[in-house]
């Protein structure tokens, strides 16, 4: 019986020890992946697309369109906060710590939309890495497999998804060195990987589907205060020439720029640049009005573009802060561009247009 411990506990120890060594001499995760990387402004990147401890707010934003292999076509959003400077309330807690999934799909081909928030207590089941990116937050997963190629899975209800998305162009930093201020609250680190392949599975209504398509990714990161910065109008436009266009219009004291993209891998920062709303909806859920459809005009790029809502209801109802209510959509766009005709797929942000409501009127849409 003796011998036979020792032989277990040897063994054991054996076992240890080999653990110890893989943990501790191999290469580490930023090695596997080829970083830190290129220098965009004051961006390293594939490295920063890891988690900044040092920063209060940040957030992962992945949006696409998709085609099924049945023909239907479909957008979808899906983002992953850390917000370690916002209060709120659950019950008599008093908290300022969360984590938060949003996810979203728009069946452009039934004129059907869902979307669902998750805010989630920061417990140790959930991990964002400090040194690659792999968010992790219950069923929800934002995973970077290799420089710039990346998993994403996220589930709800009767709704998933489990893509690849793989960078066809190399990331941008926004507005010059990828820092842009959010109204008088301070600034955001930003970078974007604009026009990302994409593959994999997507869950509508239980039924799954094979999928491809495009996707945009953004990364903002930073500790603003948000109580000085207002509303935006945001866009990610994908032209079908390959040139991509990304529009921040802060509605009063932040910046406002268009970062164009050309497919030869040029950038230009434009601040010359109107945004018009063509028209408006109002939501019957939560009774806000936002702006629907736009015209947008660059006079230096040749540039008049109307941007339209595939379905006029994309709002996303936050049912734990109505007051970070917002819209987010799939559109289209046509127009000209470079003076030529032009036409491609869009993804708008609506921000600020909310008002805060009480909890007799948040329970009616509940």
């Amino acid at each position: 019986m003796k011998k036979i411990w020792k032989l277990l506990l040897v063994t054991v120890t054996v076992v240890l020890v080999v653990i110890w060594a893989f943990q501790f001499n191999r290469p580490p995760d930023d090695v596997q992946l080829g970083l830190p990387g290129q220098t965009f402004g004051r961006l390293t990147l594939p490295l920063d697309d890891r988690m900044h401890a040092d920063a209060d707010t940040e957030w992962w934003y992945i949006t696409g369109h998709l085609q099924a292999d049945d023909g239907q076509q479909y957008g979808y959003e899906l983002v992953t906060f850390k917000f370690f400077n916002m209060p709120y309330q659950i019950g008599p807690l008093s908290l300022t710590k969360s984590y938060e999934v949003d996810f979203a799909i728009t069946s452009e081909t039934e004129g059907e939309f869902f979307s669902a928030t998750n805010q989630l207590l920061p417990l140790p089941i959930y991990r964002m890495n400090e040194r690659r990116l792999d968010v992790r937050l219950g069923s929800t997963r934002i995973q970077a497999i290799a420089p710039f190629t990346y998993r994403l899975q996220t589930k709800s209800g009767g709704q998933a998804l489990d893509l690849i998305v793989r960078a066809v162009k190399p990331p941008v930093a926004q507005a010059e060195d990828g820092w842009v201020l959010m109204g008088t609250g301070g600034g955001s680190y930003y970078s974007s990987v604009t026009r990302l392949e994409t593959s994999g599975l997507l869950t509508v209504d239980g039924v799954t589907k094979n999928v491809t398509g495009l996707s945009w990714m953004d990364h903002q990161w930073g500790s603003w205060d948000w109580e000085g910065v207002p509303g935006w109008d945001w866009m990610s436009i994908q032209l079908d020439s390959g040139d991509d266009l990304m529009v921040f219009a802060f509605h009063e004291g932040g910046d406002q720029l268009v970062t164009l993209y050309r497919n030869d891998e040029t950038v230009a920062t434009i601040r010359d640049f109107t945004l018009t709303a063509t028209g408006n909806w109002t939501s019957p859920i939560t009774r806000v009005t936002y702006p629907s459809g736009w015209r947008l005009v660059i006079p230096e790029v040749g540039a008049d573009l109307m941007v339209t809502p595939v379905l006029v209801n994309q709002e996303v109802v936050n049912e734990v802060h109505p007051e970070a209510t917002y819209w987010e959509g799939s559109n289209t766009v046509i127009g000209t561009f470079d003076g030529e005709t032009a036409s491609g797929a869009a993804y708008v942000e609506l921000s600020g247009y909310e008002r805060p409501l009480s909890n007799s009127e948040t329970d009616s849409w509940k």
